[in-house]
């Protein structure tokens, strides 16, 4: 299980470099893909996987997210006014912490209602596949040009 972590925190700091060299939103988008293809390698989870055939899907999810988590803080840093960085930084910080909550809740909740069966855990799979993809396309689409930010969203991206 520590693949997915592990992953995460090497990627992340790589993804660092990556937004800062290029652009943060490009390097985002990627992860998210990478993200989305790497849950969608976990839907047909079966009882009958080896560890390795686990670990190397984890690896690819925590891939996924190192590459998005950080450029994306960035994104929001970047187009956020100087006098409201601090709740920017905050109501970020609590959207992850709500989702990591949520996240796990809502896929055991899936899962419980199945019979606790591999239908059900394909199911929460399934769906945070299609939730990733929400989030993928609400990053594609184009951020609005904020007054007085035009400086700033050239580190963030279109």
């Amino acid at each position: 299980m520590l693949a997915f972590p592990l992953t995460t925190m090497v990627t992340g700091l790589i993804a660092g470099v990556l937004a800062d060299r290029w652009n943060a939103r490009i390097v985002a988008l990627a992860g998210a893909l990478v993200l989305i293809a790497g849950l969608g390698t976990l839907v047909p989870l079966g009882q009958d996987w080896k560890g390795m055939e686990l670990v190397w899907r984890l690896v690819v999810v925590g891939t996924g997210t190192g590459l998005f988590a950080g450029p994306v803080q960035t994104m929001a840093m970047a187009m956020s006014p100087r006098h409201l960085l601090g709740t920017t930084g905050a109501s970020t910080s609590m959207a992850r912490q709500i989702g990591i909550a949520l996240g796990p809740a809502l896929a055991t909740t899936a899962w419980a209602l199945s019979g606790y069966g591999a239908g059900g855990t394909r199911l929460a799979i399934a769906l945070t596949v299609a939730l990733a993809g929400l989030g993928f396309l609400a990053l594609a689409r184009p951020a609005p040009i904020l007054p007085g930010l035009a400086t700033e969203r050239k580190t963030a991206g279109p």
